[in-house]
């Protein structure tokens, strides 16, 4: 008889235990891990109210703790310039602003990811920070940019007038 209890109290403990493991996989954060590229990019603010499909290449890569983004947010393909490998000023200028680029660590929680660039085409977000909301379905991750700011704290006042999201599908 002390057998069947100790086997019975056993199973009880496995049972809770392995219940216990189900419940904290269930609360886990979507996964963010892999490549993906950005097939939709919609755009609401003062003047604009649009979203389009037809884009340039991205790539974002999430890893454990790290990120990569590269994404170009016109509808226009990036101009070569006039001589290849040799961009004249008024050339770098006109191309800064059609990609976007960083990469570094992040953090996430169930519904947002905070991105802290270690480099990045724009110097100032090097030591600053990014907050993006976020949620998956199926091969799908949709992304909004909530707010960016600088190392100096600095905030990104065209983040709050322009609301940009993202969806993007899973490359691997």
């Amino acid at each position: 008889m002390k057998t069947y209890y100790t086997v019975l109290s056993l199973l009880i403990i496995c049972f809770v235990l392995l219940t216990g493991c189900q419940r904290i996989q269930e609360n886990a954060a979507p996964s963010l891990l892999g490549a993906w590229k950005v097939t939709e990019i919609a755009t609401v603010g003062p003047d604009v109210d649009e979203a389009y499909y037809e884009l340039q290449p991205s790539l974002f890569i999430f890893t454990q703790k790290h990120y990569s983004m590269i994404w170009t947010p016109g509808r226009e393909p990036r101009q070569d310039s006039q001589t290849i490998w040799s961009p004249t000023d008024e050339e770098k200028i006109a191309d800064f602003n059609t990609i976007i680029v960083n990469s570094g660590t992040y953090e996430q929680t169930d519904s947002t990811f905070t991105t802290r660039p270690l480099v990045a085409k724009t110097p100032e977000f090097v030591g600053g920070s990014a907050l993006y909301s976020y949620y998956t379905r199926e091969d799908s991750l949709w992304v909004s940019i909530l707010n960016t700011i600088s190392r100096d704290g600095v905030v990104d006042s065209g983040i709050a007038l322009y609301r940009t999201s993202l969806k993007l599908v899973r490359l691997e």
